[in-house]
């Protein structure tokens, strides 16, 4: 490409810069409207204001640059003392192929701190809805202790059989929220946790997850697990970090002092269900040091990324629940890859991610592996 089309190109992705700039800006206008006073005033001056001023660094840097390029350009008009002093800046010029690239690159950082803004607003609505749900069951609670001691008191007896609140939770898992961008190639997967039912079980593990993909190829990913209030976010080849901190997998190569993580899906097929019991017990039988779930794709695998487990595999489960924490293995030194040993596929709704390759194949050799419909499938025709 010639001098001038790099910098068209230049121009062409500083715009996109300043466009996802706006929008990070705007997503933390929404963070701040779900925040308290107090809040707000911390998160602007920890959370925000490092972030914007990083950024808005960068856009400074490039249009100095560009004033340069402008400044250098020569005209017929010029002397050739001009000429000849203009010649020396005609480096900045062919370094603009390599500013293209450092703007690109900072495009993907804008629009992760996007996609890490708008988890927090949905950890933040989830937080709200959560605490709603407690205050109506509290009062619930409060209204059903009334009516005992008043039964207590009319009847004077002894013992009375406590009433149980009649809670009947969604049984969906609200993990089936499949959002596409506008144009292809780019696409995003969002998936998201279901506020009754987590408050009713109280389970702590649940987690809004993220995944950006340009060309089917993750390239931002946010995993952020509600109640424990940890930000999991991966840029391809920059890295994978929990609350700002560098995160890395297992060095651990023995496959017989680790740790895997699974799920049991929610396909009760029983033919799938002795599938999913035969590969446990031959992974139990290896033996391994022990076998836990988390209870979402998501964690399972910010799990690995962190080097709390060595391996998590799992079959059913849909690419908006692992596109994000696919990254975050990779970008934490770990790999990815079917359950069969073949290359990663996350439109298969199977998966197998672990610190290295050893491990990995020897829960190959022990995974007995189905087909789920695949997310990209057509959808079936009606009779």
């Amino acid at each position: 490409m010639s001098d001038a089309g790099n910098v068209d190109a230049v121009n062409e992705s500083v715009q996109a810069f300043k466009e996802a700039v706006d929008e990070f800006r705007n997503a933390h206008k929404l963070v701040q409207e779900l925040l308290s006073e107090e809040e707000k005033e911390n998160d602007y001056d920890d959370w925000f204001e490092p972030r914007i001023t990083n950024l808005n660094y960068f856009l400074n840097d490039v249009e100095t640059w560009k004033k340069d390029i402008v400044q250098s350009t020569i005209r017929p008009s010029d002397s050739i003392s001009n000429v000849s002093q203009k010649s020396k800046s005609s480096s900045s010029i062919r370094s603009s192929a390599s500013r293209s690239s450092s703007v690109s690159a900072e495009l993907k950082k804008a629009k992760a701190e996007q996609a890490a803004a708008l988890a927090r607003v949905a950890a933040l609505k989830e937080k709200h809805a959560l605490q709603m749900e407690e205050a109506k069951l509290k009062l619930k609670m409060e209204q059903i202790e009334l009516e005992a001691d008043l039964a207590a008191s009319t009847a004077k007896i002894k013992t009375l059989q406590s009433d149980e609140v009649d809670q009947k939770p969604s049984l969906g898992d609200g993990m089936n929220e499949y959002y596409s961008s506008h144009q292809e190639p780019e696409r995003c997967y969002l998936s998201t946790p279901e506020s009754r039912l987590l408050f009713v079980c109280r389970f702590p593990f649940v987690a809004i997850s993220i995944g950006f993909t340009i060309n089917k190829r993750v390239e931002v990913g946010v995993v952020y697990s509600c109640l424990e209030d940890k930000m999991f976010t991966a840029r391809r080849g920059g890295g994978a970090f929990c609350n700002g901190e560098p995160l890395q997998v297992s060095d651990q190569t023995d496959v017989h002092r680790s740790i895997i993580a699974t799920e049991f899906g929610s396909n009760r097929d029983p033919e799938v269900v002795d599938k999913i019991f035969s590969s446990l017990r031959n992974i139990l039988s290896l033996p391994v040091h022990g076998v836990r779930g988390a209870g979402t794709a998501a964690v399972n695998l910010s799990l690995v990324a962190s080097g709390c487990v060595e391996a998590y595999y799992e079959m059913g489960m849909h690419v908006w629940d692992i596109a994000a924490g696919s990254l975050l293995v990779l970008e934490a030194g770990g790999i990815v890859m079917d359950v069969d040993g073949g290359d990663a596929d996350l439109m298969s709704r199977r998966i197998l991610a672990a610190n290295n390759r050893s491990v990995a194949l020897r829960l190959v050799e022990q995974i007995a592996p189905y087909r789920p419909d695949r997310d990209d499938a057509p959808p079936a025709a009606c009779d």
